[in-house]
């Protein structure tokens, strides 16, 4: 038993600086996330104070409520505070301030193919980004049943099939 325990590797083995980096890069990660967190909150916070008609109006002219073009924080804020209000996904193809609206989109002009092949597999925050909402909201949506069903793509990974989810927002598209 003796030999036994002299040759596992043990974590009180571990030298203390190792540790110390260990936890410290751990610390650095939580305290982004925090950040992070704490950014998306503010912006929810600040939409959420919005009535319906300011969260139509902003989601049309892609501005925030100052008229500023909404940064991707605040679109990502906005999409879900429209779902919480309106109790479906926003609007898909979201142009960024008066001159991009005011263009002709090209005929291919479709950024989902752009990014996707239809038989590539998409992670959570890759199916977030193409539905403009949080990972959050993608959780929620797949506890509901509002999603296609995610795929085992390993033993420690899922994800949803990208022609699954470009057919998903296209049924969105045409219930709008």
């Amino acid at each position: 038993m003796d030999d036994e325990q002299s040759t596992t590797p043990d974590a009180q083995d571990e030298p203390p600086l190792a540790k110390i980096q260990r936890a410290q890069a751990l610390a650095d990660q939580w305290q982004d996330d925090y950040e992070e967190w704490a950014v998306q909150a503010k912006i929810l916070a600040r939409f959420r104070c919005c009535t319906p008609r300011e969260l139509v109006e902003m989601m049309k002219e892609s501005v925030n409520e100052r008229g500023e073009d909404l940064t991707p924080d605040e679109y990502e804020a906005l999409s879900e505070v429209w779902h919480e209000t309106f109790g479906e996904m926003p609007p898909i193809g979201r142009t960024t301030g008066a001159s991009r609206a005011d263009e002709e989109p090209a005929e291919n002009d479709n950024p989902f193919e752009a990014h996707f092949a239809h038989n590539q597999m998409m992670s959570r925050k890759d199916v977030a980004r193409a539905l403009g909402v949080s990972e959050s909201t993608v959780d929620r949506m797949t506890q509901q049943g509002r999603l296609p069903k995610k795929r085992q793509i390993s033993e420690a990974r899922v994800g949803w099939i990208a022609s699954d989810i470009h057919d998903y927002i296209q049924n969105l598209q045409r219930k709008l």
